[in-house]
């Protein structure tokens, strides 16, 4: 049994409204016992919550470079570029 009365793996979430739940979050499921219609707004429930989000990926590089380093690419970093003929 879990800590919190659940049961294996599970943890139980007090009864609220005449509803008991355990939830068993490395399925991402939840076990309701109850009245059939207690049972039912506690599905609409959670149905309403369980939806899922937009997600986006981010991908970051961060570099530490001395300027003295980047004096000697030879680039002005101003807006010109130190060649001949340029």
């Amino acid at each position: 049994a879990s800590p919190m009365g659940g049961a294996a793996g599970g943890f139980a979430l007090p009864a609220s409204d005449g509803v008991r739940a355990v939830a068993y979050p490395d399925t991402n499921s939840v076990i309701l016992v109850g009245r059939l219609d207690k049972v039912q707004d506690m599905e609409a429930l959670i149905r309403s919550l369980d939806v899922e989000k937009r997600q986006i990926e981010l991908s970051l590089w961060i570099i530490d470079i001395r300027k003295s380093r980047l004096d000697q690419l030879g680039i002005d970093w101003q807006g010109a570029l130190n060649a001949p003929g340029i």
